[in-house]
C-alpha cells in the first residue's frame, strides 16, 4: 500500500511560507512608503500641510523634534515654508504661543488622528495688538515670501507650535509648511527594505513551490 503524505505537516509548512510572503510583502511596502517621503534633498518627510485661513493668523500643532534626534533617528530638522505672500512663520513654546494669540482671530489646525484626516478650529477674535515680528517670544522664524528653509536645532529648543501670519498683520493667510528630517544613509536603508523584501519573497515562493510538488513526487515514487 503506498503511503500517504504527512497532510498536518505539509499544511503547516505551507503556514510558515504564507507568513514569510506576508513578511515579505510588509517590507516592501515599508520600501515604498520610505521612499515616497523622501524629499528631491533626500530628506524624510515626516509631515506636510497647505495652510489657509480667512482670519489672521493660523497655529499648528506643537510637537518636539527630538523624539527623532534623542533616539539618534535623524541628524537635523529642517522646516520648510512656502507661500506667495510676505509672511512671518514663528516657532515658540506652547504657552507663549497661546499667550501671543490670546484674543486674536486664528485658525488652529490639527493634525491627523487615527483615521480621521487633519482638522480645523476657528478662535474668534481680532487683529493682532504686535506684529509678529515684534514679539519676542520665538525660538526661531522664517520671514519673507517664495520659499525658506531653517535647520532647527531640535536637541535645544524642545516642544515648540509653529504660528504663520502675514508680515504686515493683515487677514487672509495661507501657505505650506514641511518638516523633514536628515536621516543618515536613508537612500541606503531604502534599497536594503527593497533587497530583502525581493529575497524573502524569492525563498517563500520557491519553498511553496517545493512544498507543493513533494507530495506529487512521493505519489509517483510509490506507484
Amino acid at each position: 500500500m503506498a503511503r500517504r503524505p504527512h497532510r498536518p505537516h505539509r499544511a503547516l509548512a505551507i503556514t510558515g511560507e504564507s507568513l514569510l510572503l506576508l513578511l515579505a510583502l510588509i517590507v516592501l511596502s515599508v520600501a515604498v512608503t520610505v521612499q515616497a517621503m523622501t524629499d528631491d534633498q533626500g530628506r524624510l518627510q515626516i509631515d506636510g500641510a497647505d495652510y489657509a485661513t480667512d482670519a489672521y493668523a493660523v497655529v499648528g500643532d506643537s510637537w518636539d523634534g527630538s523624539d527623532y534626534t534623542d533616539l539618534g533617528f535623524a541628524d537635523a530638522v529642517y522646516i520648510e515654508v512656502t507661500s506667495e505672500k510676505d509672511q512671518f512663520v514663528g516657532f515658540a513654546n506652547p504657552e507663549d504661543a497661546a499667550a501671543f494669540l490670546d484674543g486674536v482671530e486664528h485658525t488652529a489646525i490639527h493634525r491627523a488622528t487615527g483615521t480621521e484626516g487633519p482638522t480645523e478650529e476657528h478662535i474668534d477674535g481680532g487683529a493682532p495688538q504686535t506684529p509678529g515680528a515684534e514679539a519676542d517670544i520665538w525660538a526661531f522664524t522664517l520671514e519673507g515670501d517664495g520659499t525658506r528653509t531653517y535647520e532647527w536645532d531640535a536637541e535645544s529648543s524642545g516642544e515648540l507650535t509653529p504660528i504663520a501670519m502675514n508680515a504686515d498683520g493683515s487677514a487672509n493667510v495661507e501657505g505650506r509648511l514641511d518638516i523633514a528630517y536628515d536621516v543618515p544613509g536613508l537612500g541606503g536603508i531604502v534599497a536594503g527594505l527593497y533587497i530583502v523584501g525581493v529575497l524573502l519573497a524569492v525563498l517563500a515562493v520557491w519553498l511553496m513551490v517545493r512544498t507543493i510538488r513533494k507530495p506529487h513526487k512521493a505519489a509517483q515514487s510509490a506507484a
